[in-house]
C-alpha cells in the first residue's frame, strides 16, 4: 500500500523522510434508535405516523387485570400518551397531600399474608404478597410495601422535614403511580391504598407475576 511505498523511499540514503498518514476514514452517518417515529430515516413507512418498516417497534405489555397480571395480546404503542400533560411540581405535591389524608387503619384480619417476595432495605421494609379476603371471588392479590413508620412520617410534609436529604422519596413514588394511573397510563401498577397501624405503613399496590423490568 502507500504507507509501503512511502517505507521503501524513506529507506534510500539522502532521501528527505516522509511521514505516511493514513487517508481519513470517511464519517459515519449518525444513527439514532430505532422506532422513534421521527428518528427513523431509513425505510420508512407510507403510512404517515406509522412505525417504520424494518425498525424495531417499541411496544410494552399492559392492560392490568385485577390481580396486576399482564396480558400479552394488550399492547399499546409507546407514543399513544405523548400528549399528556407534563406533571408539575404542585400537581405532584397535592397529590401526595391527598393520599396523606386518606391513609386507612390497617386491618390484619381483612388482608392476610401471602409470601414474602424482597426485601425493601432503602426503606427499612419488605415487600409482600398479600391478599385481600374483602374483595370478590377468592380475594385479591395485592403487593404490599410494608415499611416502619417512623420511616414514612404521618405524610409527605412530616417526611420532608424529618428526612430533608434522603435519597429515598417513598410518597413522592406513591405520588408518581397515583397520578399515571389516573390518567390511564398502562405501564404501572395500580396503587390500591395506603394503610398505617400503630408502627408500620402499608402501600397496597396490584400485584404483577411477570417479575420486573430487570427481567425482561
Amino acid at each position: 500500500g502507500r504507507c509501503r511505498r512511502i517505507a521503501r523511499r524513506n529507506s534510500r540514503p539522502n532521501t528527505p523522510r516522509i511521514q505516511c498518514k493514513p487517508p481519513p476514514r470517511p464519517a459515519r452517518p449518525l444513527l439514532r434508535r430505532p422506532g422513534i417515529g421521527a428518528h427513523v430515516r431509513k425505510r420508512s413507512s407510507a403510512r404517515p405516523g406509522a412505525p417504520a418498516r424494518g425498525a424495531m417497534k417499541i411496544f410494552r405489555r399492559s392492560n392490568l387485570s385485577s390481580q396486576g397480571n399482564f396480558s400479552p395480546k394488550a399492547v399499546v404503542p409507546l407514543g399513544s400518551f405523548a400528549a399528556v400533560k407534563p406533571l408539575t411540581q404542585k400537581e405532584l405535591e397535592a397529590t401526595m397531600k391527598e393520599i396523606g389524608s386518606k391513609v386507612q387503619p390497617w386491618d390484619s384480619t381483612r388482608i392476610v399474608l401471602v409470601k414474602p417476595l424482597q426485601d425493601a432495605a432503602r426503606n427499612h421494609g419488605q415487600v409482600q404478597l398479600m391478599k385481600d379476603t374483602a374483595a370478590a371471588g377468592d380475594g385479591m392479590l395485592m403487593a404490599v410495601k410494608r415499611m416502619p413508620t417512623r420511616w414514612m412520617c404521618m405524610g409527605p410534609a412530616d417526611f420532608d422535614l424529618k428526612y430533608p436529604t434522603a435519597s429515598e422519596k417513598p410518597w413522592q413514588d406513591i405520588g408518581f403511580v397515583q397520578h399515571l394511573g389516573s390518567v390511564g397510563f398502562p405501564y404501572v401498577c395500580q396503587l390500591h391504598d395506603v394503610f398505617r397501624s400503630d408502627s408500620e405503613t402499608f402501600v397496597a399496590t396490584s400485584f404483577c407475576s411477570e417479575g420486573d423490568l430487570f427481567g425482561w
